[in-house]
C-alpha cells in the first residue's frame, strides 16, 4: 500500500499485521499531520517528501536488523537517505498497558512512538545537527517528548507518570543533590544514568 501527502510518502509492507491494513489510511494522515507539525517548529524546508516504510518486524524487520528477540528492542527502525524504515510488532507478542484496554489505542501509541521517534532523528540528523553528535541524542529526546504531547492525537497518547509529572521527578533530583544543569544533560545524554528526568521537564 503507498499513501502520498505534501510532506510524506507512506509506504507498508504487503504481509503485515491486519490492524495495520484495517487503519492505513488513518495511519498514512496521522504521519502526515506530525511532519508537517514538526518541520513547521523546526523551521526545516524539505528537500524532498519523507519517506516512511512500516514493514512486519519479525520477518523483514529482522532481516534488516531491527530490535532483539521477540522484536521489543530499542530502535526498531532504520535511518535512510530520504526517510525512515519502521518495524511493527503483532499485538499479541507485546507487553500493554495495563490500565488500557482498546487494542486500537495501544497499537497506535505503540506505532506513533516508534515512528515519532525515527522520524525526528531523521529530520534532525539531516537538517539540523550531524549524525552520532552527542549533543543530537539529548536534543531529540527533548523533542521526542515535545511532539509526542503536542503531534500525536490525544486520544492515541499513553503517558507514563514520567511524561505526565516530568517537572516532579525533576524536583526530586534537585531534593537529593543528583540534579544535572541542562547543558550537561544534553551533551552527556548517553552517559551515565538516562537524564529522563531533566530532558522530559524540558520537553514538556
Amino acid at each position: 500500500m503507498f499513501f502520498e501527502g505534501n510532506y510524506t510518502k507512506v509506504y507498508i509492507y504487503t504481509n503485515i499485521d491486519p490492524w495495520i491494513k484495517r487503519n492505513a489510511a488513518s495511519i498514512a494522515q496521522i504521519i502526515e499531520d506530525y511532519v508537517k507539525k514538526t518541520t513547521n517548529i523546526l523551521n526545516i524546508n524539505l528537500r524532498c517528501k519523507v519517506n516512511v516504510t512500516i514493514v512486519p518486524l519479525l520477518t523483514i524487520g529482522k532481516k534488516l536488523g531491527m530490535g532483539k528477540g521477540w522484536g521489543m528492542a530499542r530502535q526498531p527502525f532504520l535511518i535512510t537517505d530520504t526517510g525512515v524504515i519502521v518495524g511493527y510488532a503483532p499485538y499479541n507478542i507485546r507487553s500493554k498497558p495495563y490500565f488500557i484496554r482498546d487494542k486500537n489505542v495501544i497499537n497506535m501509541s505503540y506505532l506513533m512512538l516508534i515512528i515519532a521517534d525515527s522520524v525526528n532523528i531523521y529530520l534532525i540528523w539531516n537538517y539540523i545537527s550531524y549524525p552520532y553528535s552527542y549533543s543530537s541524542f539529548g536534543f531529540f529526546e527533548a523533542l521526542n517528548l515535545y511532539m509526542y504531547l503536542h503531534g500525536i492525537p490525544a486520544q492515541y497518547r499513553v503517558e507514563t507518570t514520567l511524561i505526565k509529572w516530568p517537572h516532579g521527578f525533576t524536583a526530586s533530583m534537585i531534593n537529593i543533590g543528583y540534579y544535572k544543569p541542562l547543558k550537561f544533560v544534553i551533551e552527556n545524554f548517553r552517559y551515565g544514568r538516562p537524564y529522563g528526568w531533566e530532558i522530559f521537564s524540558f520537553g514538556n
